[in-house]
């Protein structure tokens, strides 16, 4: 894998935006049914999270969970882990399935989060490139190559299925291994966003950044599929702001009132 390392400043906030809080045990937000998700063999996810870390499982903690409704093709899992016993809880691990259902990506960097610590995390996936490198940014800058890489093949991804999407936590599993922390938003493109494009939205700061026109180093406005700005929509937490022909708002799962938090990175 190539790994590109950028400079990193300090992201700037315009103001504190809402947040959606979740327990770790059975709160998600979830799409209402399985759809075109747009994303095939090149794709970026990014969020911003926040985490008690002494409160996460040592199993898994699901931030992101993209799945078929039968099967395992074209499935994205993003998680907060705790690894192995003499790690510190805090990791972030990634599973991806190629079109076939077999899982051809397994990738996990120990040790990244700073408790009770707003991070933002990206995810970029290059399947058309011959490296077909998946790589990981914390904060604006590359995370560096995987601490443990369980599986890191080669694999095509496409848009033959329909998909869910839950955030959260998910369904898959019992028990829920749900995220107990904020999540400010989530959003996702069709290409691999270059490292200046992810440094620019980071340095833009989360609430003041629009992910739907091009500015600065950022140019992939019309290659953004879904964002989900959570919280920030009084009546509609999971609504979806992208640019996708298809979008879905995502709705929630054992939450109220009480989980829109007003706080966001700063």
């Amino acid at each position: 894998m190539s790994w590109l390392i950028t400079d990193l400043s300090s992201p700037i906030s315009i103001s504190i935006p809402y947040s959606l809080e979740f327990n770790g045990t059975d709160e998600r937000m979830i799409s209402s049914a399985v759809f075109d998700v747009g994303n095939a063999n090149q794709w970026t996810i990014m969020g911003w999270i926040k985490t008690d870390v002494a409160a996460l499982s040592d199993v898994a903690n699901f931030l992101y969970w993209q799945f078929p409704s039968a099967g395992s093709n074209n499935s994205i899992q993003i998680a907060v882990v705790d690894p192995f016993a003499e790690q510190t809880k805090g990791g972030l691990s990634i599973l991806t399935a190629k079109s076939n259902g077999s899982a051809f990506k397994e990738l996990s960097w120990y040790d990244r989060l700073t408790d009770d610590t707003w991070a933002q995390y990206v995810y970029t996936y290059d399947g058309a490139s011959g490296g077909d490198p998946l790589v990981l940014y914390l904060d604006g800058a590359s995370a560096g190559a995987p601490d443990a890489a369980t599986k890191d093949g080669i694999g095509t991804m496409d848009n033959t299925d329909t998909r869910d999407i839950q955030l959260g936590g998910v369904t898959l599993h019992s028990p829920n291994y749900g995220f107990p922390g904020l999540v400010h938003q989530t959003a996702m493109w069709s290409v691999p966003l270059t490292a200046s494009e992810i440094l620019a939205i980071y340095n833009g700061g989360s609430a003041g950044f629009d992910l739907t026109a091009n500015s600065g180093n950022y140019s992939s406005s019309s290659n953004l599929l879904h964002w989900w700005q959570l919280g920030a929509n009084a009546s509609n937490w999971g609504e979806d702001t992208g640019s996708h022909s298809t979008l879905k708002d995502l709705t929630a799962t054992n939450m109220d009132a009480s989980n829109r938090i007003e706080e966001g990175p700063i």
